[in-house]
């Protein structure tokens, strides 16, 4: 179960616009924002700050061990003047023998897994994933995920609001958590991908299952 010991509310962010965006890499990459990506990040923490009253004393911004989503946390943090605490535990998904590879050398050196991580993001995970040499099991990936999720809600100690920085797959992998109450199952999973600089708002409290009460992505 998810729960927290008083009424939280979570914000799960995808980070700005980087570098690595634009180069289409399955993890790695160039992770300094690109001039959008900064404006993005400005956006949600205005967002933040005039929408929800996601302000200083009541706010903890977490985000997981990689470039994009520290720089997009910090930023937000700068304006909002929460704390900002890294969890290792939230890293996406290991990706194995391709993380780091440029499509074109992916497609090159191993067409056929190229090949089927595109079934598999087009099918939004009906289909298995492919299997990569050194991949990280997704049953382990929800594990690890559901713990940096209950740090990140420990990290808030008295404060009401939280927010969480990640990439995609992370970011999937917390919304089927929640939907779930803590659960991975793995029939009902979808992969889909979630814009840059998106948010959604969920409610979590000590007595019932988390509810998501907001999703959308922060206008330019």
């Amino acid at each position: 179960m998810i729960r927290a010991p008083s009424s939280v509310s979570l914000y799960l962010i995808r980070h700005a616009e980087a570098l690595k965006n634009l180069e289409g890499i399955h993890g790695g990459g160039d992770q300094r924002l690109t001039p959008n990506g900064v404006e993005q990040a400005h956006r949600l923490a205005h967002f933040l700050l005039q929408r929800v009253g996601f302000t200083s004393e009541l706010s903890t911004i977490t985000h997981q061990p990689e470039g994009r989503s520290e720089q997009t946390a910090r930023i937000i943090g700068g304006f909002t003047l929460s704390r900002i605490c890294l969890v290792p535990e939230l890293e996406g998904v290991g990706m194995g023998i391709i993380g780091g590879l440029p499509p074109q050398v992916l497609a090159k050196q191993y067409t056929e897994i190229a090949n089927g991580m595109e079934l598999w993001r087009a099918s939004k995970g009906a289909i298995p994933r492919p299997k990569v040499p050194g991949a990280e099991p997704m049953i382990n990936f929800a594990d690890r995920v559901l713990r940096g999720l209950k740090l990140s809600i420990d990290s808030t100690g008295q404060s009401h609001s939280i927010a969480i920085v990640a990439t995609t797959s992370t970011l999937v992998m917390l919304k089927h958590l929640l939907r779930n109450d803590g659960m991975f199952d793995r029939p009902s999973y979808e992969f889909g991908e979630v814009p840059l600089g998106s948010l959604s708002e969920w409610r979590i409290t000590n007595e019932e299952p988390p509810a998501e009460s907001m999703s959308t992505v922060i206008p330019e």
